[in-house]
């Protein structure tokens, strides 16, 4: 069973929106200050899931973790480099919280491809939920 990371979106306010902003990259790399201390079940097949506007909303597969210096500030840190090819979630709402969480197979959202077209309701329906259950 693969472990993986959450994380909160800053920037982007909806799915569309960070999906634009992927555009024409051929890495995705963020960088974090903590290492994860279960790198090695990370690199096992895990991913990046992003909580996007209070809901799981799109996960990358973890390609490495690495020493490096941030690029905007210098300091150590660690560099997490994601497969840039985006795999939409089936939404389902998620509290604030900060930095990155593990999170284990068995609680993540299923990938939406892997879902029957009837059992999935359009985003903006999710998000709307979300909103009126102020989560």
């Amino acid at each position: 069973m693969s472990l993986h990371l959450k994380k909160i979106c800053v920037g982007p306010v909806s799915l569309d929106a960070y999906l634009e902003s992927l555009k024409g990259r051929d890495v995705l790399r963020i960088h974090t200050r903590q290492r994860p201390r279960r790198d090695a079940e990370l690199l096992d097949a895990g991913s990046l899931y992003w909580i996007i506007a209070g809901q799981f909303a799109v996960r990358h597969r973890i390609w490495d973790l690495s020493d490096a210096q941030h690029p905007n500030s210098g300091i150590a840190c660690v560099a997490v480099t994601l497969d840039p090819a985006p795999i939409p979630l089936v939404p389902r709402a998620h509290g604030p919280f900060q930095g990155w969480r593990y999170l284990k197979s068995a609680d993540a959202p299923p990938d939406l491809e892997a879902q029957p077209s009837h059992a999935v309701l359009p985003p903006h329906i999710y998000q709307a939920l979300a909103k009126d259950l102020a989560l």
